[in-house]
């Protein structure tokens, strides 16, 4: 546990012991490096179990060393053993080292096999000579390295440092350059990215796989030979064999030269999983990521990303039919929490319950919210949800068989509409509807699928619009003062040129039509209470019968005892 402390920064143990935790207090250390000296201070730490010298579980820690901010690092603090005996001095990234690290801001730590993963976003160095530019970075350290000797002492030696690309192809690139926060599942990291608070504001999801990382920490070194000189790869030749990164502990003094004054900057950047970014989002700054993979068994991704506003996007990755292919991504729905846009700090997926930190307070909320999809395809972009197309409901899909889920729909033969209607049939009904001259008629807008915007209506392929005819705020048409002239076939259609509704309105205007229209529903209703009144003969019958055969009628007294 970390406290600022008032600019004395301290980390505790903690014990849980029956159900409540002790603090340790003989336990208790400086926790400079480990913890913030500021609340606001964008740091990292994980407790790393196996693969630490000595066999011990180590924390490793990403922050500042003093409340200016002038000393970043990358740490290890002192490996103990039972004993209390010293087994292993700490191990830090080099101090007053603005190539190792520069004005870094962490955004999440991991451990993976042999290797810690730090996650930040730093002033670039190689883009200072055309001024100043914030890159996302990623470093890899081996959890054996016990630093080195001489100028390297206490240091890291497999220190290794690479740009993460989180860009929109083309001829001249969009870049994400701001990671806001990062999340592994498997050997895969997704990191959330924005581009610069000061200009346009946009957010986008990227995917960076294991394999990705190490090619780009395998390839050449980036350095320059001089303060103004341009930053170029670093000829092979001058890497010392066997060269930085690698988790060997003989280091030779040509490796111990090349550590202490090169940037242990990649060349390469670590190039994005499909090529693009899985989701993007304009005017949006979403700062913290929680990631659920497979949560119907058919290989989905569900993103959870909140803003610096308060708003929690839900987005699906519709998983493509090649692994090489990029999922499609949809906005599954949005979450308002709170009623004043507070700032989300904090996020934390547990099962079905998504909690969020502010600076006010701490919420939960569910994240089965199948409710309240009323179309078909909405209820699909939720791979929580199904559709049930006995009822015409969005429902739960775990568990449940009969219900259409995104798995039955086929996106690679049709597009959405006709891969949807093969399966839940007509998306809209053509009715007919016959009224009576001077009355009114609403004509609704029954679309099995969500209609985005307004949707245009016409009469017999002519646009409607007079006062008669007025479009509703849920797309119905109301026409008023019906007249023999408005007879024809009405139609909606949507922003996307898909027909929405369809009518073939009749109006009856003489004596004779409205009468024949008045027998037939009269005959309709007496067909109706006919049905009524049988129901109900049979339900006499059969409860009288029930009576009879009761044996408990001969045990119940009547009335004065008879």
């Amino acid at each position: 546990m970390c406290t600022t402390g008032a600019y004395q920064p301290i980390a505790y143990q903690l014990r849980l012991e029956n159900r409540r935790f002790r603090i340790l207090s003989e336990d208790s250390e400086n926790g400079v490096g480990i913890c913030p000296y500021d609340p606001s201070d964008n740091t990292t730490a994980i407790l790393v179990e196996r693969g630490n010298p000595g066999g011990l579980p180590a924390l490793y820690a990403g922050g500042v060393t003093d409340f200016i901010k002038a000393d970043p690092i990358i740490m290890r603090p002192d490996l103990y053993n039972l004993n209390n005996t010293l087994q292993v001095r700490y191990v830090r990234t080099l101090r007053d080292r603005n190539k190792w690290l520069n004005e870094p801001q962490f955004v999440g730590s991991f451990d993976l096999g042999d290797h810690v993963y730090f996650f930040f976003r730093e002033v670039a160095l190689e883009y200072t000579n055309c001024g100043k530019k914030i890159y996302s970075r990623v470093v890899r350290i081996c959890k054996n390295d016990q630093g080195g000797q001489f100028i390297l002492r206490s240091v890291w030696t497999s220190f290794v440092k690479a740009r993460l690309n989180c860009s929109i192809p083309g001829e001249y690139p969009y870049y994400f350059d701001e990671i806001q926060d990062v999340f592994l599942i498997g050997e895969t990291f997704y990191g959330l990215f924005t581009t610069n608070i000061n200009g346009l504001t946009a957010s986008a999801i990227c995917a960076f796989t294991l394999s990705d990382l190490n090619k780009a920490f395998w390839g050449p070194f980036k350095g320059q030979e001089s303060k103004n000189s341009n930053w170029l790869p670093i000829p092979e030749v001058e890497v010392p064999n066997p060269r930085p990164g690698n988790c060997t502990k003989q280091l030779s003094m040509q490796a111990v030269n090349f550590i202490s004054r090169s940037e242990l900057l990649m060349d390469k950047a670590v190039s994005q999983q499909f090529g693009r970014p899985l989701f993007y989002q304009g005017n949006c700054l979403l700062q913290k990521l929680s990631v659920r993979a497979d949560v119907s068994g058919q290989g989905d991704l569900v993103f959870f990303a909140a803003s610096n506003t308060g708003v929690v996007y839900k987005i699906f990755a519709w998983p493509s039919r090649s692994s090489s292919d990029p999922p499609r991504s949809y906005v599954s729905t949005t979450y308002l929490p709170f009623d004043d846009g507070r700032p989300i700090w904090t996020m934390l997926l547990r099962g079905q319950t998504l909690f969020l930190g502010t600076d006010q307070s701490v919420v939960q909320i569910n994240v089965e919210t199948c409710h309240v999809y009323l179309n078909v395809d909405l209820c699909l972009y939720d791979p929580y949800c199904g559709w049930d197309a006995k009822t015409n409901e969005c429902v739960k899909a775990i568990g449940n068989r009969r219900v259409i889920t995104f798995a039955d729909i086929d996106l690679f033969s049709h597009d959405l509409e006709q891969a949807i209607q093969l399966k839940v049939g007509d998306l809209y009904k053509y009715e007919k509807v016959s009224k009576i001259s001077g009355s009114s008629v609403t004509l609704k807008v029954e679309y099995k699928l969500h209609v985005p915007g307004t949707v245009t209506w016409t009469r017999n392929n002519t646009v409607v619009s007079d006062e008669r005819h007025i479009l509703a705020q849920d797309n119905s048409l109301i026409i008023t003062d019906l007249r023999k002239s408005d007879e024809g076939v009405y139609v909606a259609l949507d922003r996307k040129k898909r027909t929405v509704a369809k009518y073939l309105l009749s109006i009856e205007t003489t004596k004779e039509q409205i009468e024949q229209r008045w027998m037939k529903k009269f005959d309709q209703w007496c067909d109706e209470f006919e049905r009524y009144q049988n129901d109900i003969r049979q339900w006499e019958q059969k409860c009288n019968a029930c009576c009879e055969e009761s044996p408990l009628s001969n045990m119940v007294p009547g009335i004065d005892g008879k």
